[in-house]
Formats: C-alpha cells, structure tokens, sequence
C-alpha cells in the first residue's frame, strides 16, 4: 500500500490512466490550470492527521476532477455521468475499488 502523498496520487493517476486512457480521457496526477478535454487531475487533501492514538490513522481525502467539452453542456454532462454513477464499468468508483494496491 503506498505511503506517501506522492506514492498515492502516483498509484491513483496509474489506475485511472490505465482504465480512462483507451477511452480517450488525459489523466494528470497535478492539478491543471489549462486542460484540453476530455480530461482528469487529482487534488489532495484536505488531510486528517491522527484519527487514531500513535499516529494509528490519517484520513487523506482525494478529488478526481475531470472535464469535458463545453460546447452543448448535455452531450458534456452525458460524458460525465458513467464517471459518477455508483456502480458500473466506468465509475471513478468502480475502478478504483477494483484496485486492491490502493487501499
């Protein structure tokens, strides 16, 4: 299981790039100031140090931003949608979870 701040946004971006790509999605481990859509950047934190006594847990929250085009915001919003279903092939969720070294 990765360790360090660096370590899991590594192991996140590798997840999501792995899936996302063939699809056609751009993953960037850093938050982006100029994107070309479709695409997707992982923010860190905020960070919740020792939930637990002796440094037993930290809670590292993670956000997966991801953008699409702007042009007709219903065809944008439909590209949107697999991503934050619950369930299914393309969910954030799903693919994530499916990933084991993650955590």
């Amino acid at each position: 299981m990765p360790h360090s701040i660096a370590d899991i946004r590594a192991a996140i971006a590798d997840v999501l790039t792995g899936h996302y790509s063939p699809l056609g999605w751009t993953v960037s481990k850093y938050l982006s100031s100029q994107v070309q859509p479709p695409w997707m950047d992982i923010e860190i934190g905020p960070i919740d140090y020792d939930q637990a006594m002796r440094r037993g847990d930290d809670a590292v929250h993670v956000t997966i931003r991801a953008y699409t085009q702007w042009g007709d915001t219903d065809v944008g919003q439909a590209a949107l949608d697999p991503l934050i279903d619950l369930q299914g092939p393309d969910s954030v969720k799903t693919v994530l979870e499916q990933d084991k070294t993650l955590g």
